[in-house]
């Protein structure tokens, strides 16, 4: 049996932090690129929504849909920076390539269904909270649903975290970018949710000194992606 790789967190966040360095530009340019065309898209939906609803909402979709895939070449950008590759604003716009496109989308909505089933028990719980208050035992099957829909849901969205990954690098389908992602995590679901944790409490401190921090802590989350990615690529057998 092989022996599984376990994502050191120190280490990891450490390398990302070192990978981090002489990219900030290159991912700013990026972000800033992103904020303009959001704001852009934002002002044509306003036009077209008065001077006809129906266009409105079709922009709203088409909207939405660039700014997905934009963010998700943010990622790539992580990605080929935790590879030691040479990278730049426009590698965000791989992600318009149409068959690329397609398998980034139909892998989000497959990841969204496969999440409906915890999300179906936190909803139950929800429901039942509020339609059945008064019943003797209840409160304990609320409960129930409540912990092991979270739980389901949080150890799903971890488990399948990389599959996006091996949609961006090796073009995976979606059915298999989410099976080489339950695969390279084998064995470090802890070492992942600290990681994402470690990531939320920098990115927040960073946040309160009127948000200057952000500065280096927004490429680092991009980089962080790629640099669990490229750890977790181990064990991959």
């Amino acid at each position: 049996m092989n022996t599984l790789y376990v994502l050191p967190v120190g280490e990891t966040l450490g390398k990302a932090w070192d990978t981090t360095k002489g990219s900030k530009k290159s991912f700013w340019a990026a972000l800033a690129l992103l904020f303009l065309i959001a704001v852009g898209i934002g002002i044509l939906q306003g036009i077209a929504k008065s001077l006809l609803p129906p266009l409105g909402f079709a922009i709203v979709i088409i909207g939405q849909l660039i700014i997905f895939l934009l963010q998700i070449g943010l990622l790539y950008m992580g990605i080929q920076r935790a590879a030691g590759s040479p990278i730049s604003y426009r590698l965000m716009f791989r992600t318009f390539d149409m068959n690329l496109a397609s398998r980034i989308i139909t892998y989000y909505i497959l990841q969204m269904l496969i999440l409906i089933l915890p999300a179906i028990l936190i909803f139950l719980a929800a429901l039942l909270s509020h339609a059945y208050p008064d019943i003797p035992g209840m409160s304990i099957l609320v409960a129930a649903f409540y912990v092991v829909g979270g739980a389901g849901f949080l150890y799903l969205s971890i488990r399948m975290m990389m599959g996006m990954a091996f949609v961006l690098d090796k073009a995976a389908n979606p059915w298999e970018a989410v099976k080489s992602s339950f695969q390279i995590t084998r064995g470090n679901f802890w070492s992942l949710l600290f990681l994402l944790i470690a990531q939320f409490i920098i990115f927040t401190i960073s946040a309160i000194p009127f948000g200057i921090g952000l500065i280096w802590t927004l490429p680092f989350i991009f980089v962080l992606y790629g640099t669990i990615y490229k750890g977790l690529l181990l064990n991959l057998n």
